[in-house]
């Protein structure tokens, strides 16, 4: 289940069937669930994976004592890791991603970006980051946010949000509403080095990739101290980061 992708802010036709989600007790992916848990007990043998893109129906949890199901989720918590070690984090489909080569480019015109609404303290505290020179922060309103009609499936995507992307090294992944973010392979793909904003979230593939050489991860209350640290890498910190991002 997915509340987003393909079209961000489009519920209903997003995959599958964003709007028509119904939790309650005798919904249907309650329905859904019960059954999947009880052909999971009637094939012991058997192993399944499920995967779970809405960020607020914590999957992990209800399937904790099902030994041979496992739950790949876009919105991997430290607690549903430690109820359900079973649990793989996913990353979130891109809505808005380059194509373009940027391995033989060097620094940037900004050291750091970030556009989007404010839907978590974290970000209206990066608004206070803001310098217009080297970190770039830019705050839209939810009803403009709306009216992009961001389309994976066409390519339409908001040019501001890519120019702001291509112009600096490092792109701020700050948490919304849940603590997941589309945000952190879109940036990558615009050559982007991240960094994220948000506490407890297991990253995709925690396993298996090493995100602590390839972005930077300071708590949701260490923005000022990270701020800091970025104005202290040299070029060549700066672009061996970059390199393992795009590799």
């Amino acid at each position: 289940m997915e509340t987003n992708w393909p079209r961000y802010g489009h519920m209903a036709s997003s995959y599958i069937r964003g709007l028509g989600h119904d939790i309650s007790a005798s919904g249907s992916v309650a329905g859904y669930y019960t059954r999947l848990t009880n052909w999971a007990q009637h094939y012991p043998e058997e192993l399944v994976l499920m995967i779970n893109m809405h960020p607020f129906i914590r999957v992990p949890r209800f399937f904790r004592g099902s030994r041979n199901l496992y739950i790949a989720d876009g919105c991997l918590s430290e607690l549903d890791r430690s109820v359900n070690p079973r649990c793989i984090s996913m990353p979130a489909l891109p809505i808005q991603t380059s194509d373009r080569d940027y391995s033989a480019e060097g620094r940037r015109r900004y050291l750091a970006s970030f556009q989007g609404v404010i839907s978590h303290p974290v970000r209206a505290a990066l608004q206070k980051c803001h310098d217009g020179k080297r970190i770039i922060v830019q705050i839209i309103e939810p009803s403009q946010h709306n009216t992009l009609k961001l389309d994976a499936t066409t390519g339409r995507a908001d040019q501001s949000y890519r120019d702001i992307m291509e112009s600096a090294d490092f792109a701020f992944i700050p948490r919304g509403d849940a603590l997941f973010s589309y945000r952190l392979l879109e940036a990558m793909s615009f050559g982007c080095i991240p960094i994220i904003l948000s506490d407890n979230w297991i990253l995709p593939f925690d396993r298996l990739i090493d995100w602590a050489s390839l972005s930077l991860r300071p708590r949701e209350d260490e923005l000022l101290p990270c701020i800091t640290l970025l104005n202290r890498l040299t070029d060549r910190e700066v672009l061996e980061r970059k390199k393992k991002v795009l590799n």
